[in-house]
């Protein structure tokens, strides 16, 4: 039996005035996280790229509040994002978004490192790295 090509959407976010380079802009984050869903064999949705241009440090983003309402709906079940920073800059904030996203059945990986980490991890990364700006 063949397993079924997991469903993918993109979530891409910089603050530009903060954050140079190619390394964040959100173009080069998409080209990565597309790369990444390739390899992975996801089939990215249409319609289910999102970049915004906002700081991380709020969960009141407009591209972010549309990624989580079609979570709720199932369209996707893997979110790529570029790295655990451009959810959240805030541990609390990245453990709970991971946490609502594995709630509706999406797994949530990034593009940047594709070793496997649980969520604790992840707040430790995001704390180390909220600084950064």
């Amino acid at each position: 039996m063949q397993e079924a090509t997991k469903r993918a959407a993109i979530y891409a976010r910089t603050a530009a005035t903060q954050e140079k380079g190619a390394s964040f802009a959100t173009d080069s984050q998409i080209h990565a996280c597309i790369a990444y869903a390739h390899e992975h064999g996801y089939e990215v949705v249409e319609g289910q790229i999102y970049k915004e241009l906002v700081n991380g440090h709020t969960t009141n983003r407009p591209a972010l509040l549309q990624v989580l309402a079609e979570a709720q709906k199932g369209t996707f079940t893997v979110l790529v994002v570029y790295d655990y920073d451009r959810l959240a800059r805030q541990p609390l904030m990245l453990e709970n978004l991971i946490t609502q996203f594995e709630e509706e059945g999406v797994k949530v990986e990034t593009a940047r490192d594709t070793t496997q980490v649980d969520t604790l991890s992840v707040a430790i990364y995001a704390r180390m790295n909220r600084g950064e700006k």
